[in-house]
């Protein structure tokens, strides 16, 4: 059995994957635009795979931050933030 881990060590390491997920995404996106075929023909879908990195971003800038409640706070994409802000008040945690 291995040791018990701190949180914020846990949060930090999550962290981390989602931003190396968000640099994945990114790269197959940029790999799919330089395709002008596929660009043409699957825009929707290709903004939709750039949404998904945006994301992933933010939530690891959530957990990232010393105070997951500021850093959800600071979340850039509105829809996002109001959801995970929404979630805090359901749970009855102040932000």
């Amino acid at each position: 059995m291995s040791e018990a881990c701190h949180p914020i060590a846990i949060y930090g390491a999550v962290a981390q994957v989602l931003t190396e997920l968000a640099e994945d995404v990114e790269d197959l996106g940029s790999g799919l635009c330089a395709n002008p075929l596929i660009t043409a023909e699957h825009m929707v879908e290709l903004q939709g795979i750039d949404l998904f990195a945006q994301t992933l971003r933010q939530l690891s800038d959530v957990l990232a931050a010393n105070d997951p409640a500021v850093g959800a706070a600071q979340i850039k994409m509105e829809k996002l933030r109001d959801r995970i802000l929404s979630s805090q008040v359901r749970e009855g945690v102040e932000v």
